[in-house]
């Protein structure tokens, strides 16, 4: 239970002596105001990364090309196409024979010895958005069955929380509206209509980027149908949406 602490203000501001006929006192009486509501969410976020080996840098960008086909593959038709793939992070990495200690601080060292270079690894950051939730769980072992490595479901989240955000700024306009009634009526005044209302600006909404696998080699024959994704099941907790408002009250004479 969230428990909420109401600082209350009655403030009279008195105008300079040489402009009190110009300027006459305002008394107000200022709230702040708290709304939450709970929604179901109705996108979730999965991450993993995918690793290409081979002998070449060609030869394990191949084998990355592969692996990112059948995992997103995969993933889409649990899916049913629903999703919207992010990728970033690519690397492409050597792979050395021995101790060789070569960092980016280090100076330059030939391909021989215990720096001899005995393949390559690419690898490939991927982030699945989709609004299927009920199978994002689902979809983190069957990303780790085809190839992904590190897999997991990274969040739940609301696609749009417009609904949500009116709600609680309803919420909490009526949690103001009762605060200062309270407070004119232990004072002993009157309560007037809202001067001014203030909330703090909102976050903006971080855009999709839909990404598309592009095989460096030919695809591989199709393989035998694959047994059914073993199901998880979860129990996402809602999304809270909480709005504060500052709304000042002005005392009716």
């Amino acid at each position: 239970m969230r428990t909420v602490t109401t600082a209350a203000i009655i403030m009279v501001a008195a105008a300079p002596p040489a402009l009190a006929q110009e300027a006459p006192q305002h008394r107000t009486i200022v709230v702040q105001g708290h709304g939450s509501v709970k929604t179901k969410p109705d996108v979730a976020t999965i991450a993993f990364s995918i690793n290409g080996e081979g002998k070449t840098a060609d030869a394990a960008a191949g084998d990355l090309a592969a692996k990112q086909k059948a995992v997103l593959g995969g993933i889409e038709q649990l899916f049913g196409g629903t999703m919207a793939v992010e990728t970033g992070n690519v690397q492409v990495q050597a792979t050395r024979a021995g101790n060789c200690d070569i960092n980016r601080y280090s100076p330059a060292k030939l391909a021989a010895g215990e720096c001899l270079i005995t393949g390559y690894v690419a690898s490939l950051d991927t982030t699945v958005r989709t609004a299927k939730t009920d199978d994002a769980a689902t979809a983190t072992g069957l990303a780790g069955r085809l190839g992904a490595i590190n897999a997991s479901v990274r969040g739940y989240d609301l696609q749009n929380d417009d609904g949500a955000r009116k709600q609680a700024t309803r919420a909490a306009l009526a949690d103001a509206r009762n605060q200062a009634e309270a407070i004119a009526q232990g004072s002993g005044v009157t309560l007037g209509d809202i001067i001014t209302v203030s909330s703090p600006m909102a976050s903006p909404v971080e855009d999709i980027v839909v990404t598309g696998a592009r095989a460096v080699s030919a695809p591989p024959p199709p393989p035998p149908p694959p047994p059914p994704p073993v199901r998880i099941d979860t129990s996402p907790a809602p999304i809270e949406t909480h709005v504060t408002l500052n709304v000042v009250y002005a005392i009716r004479d």
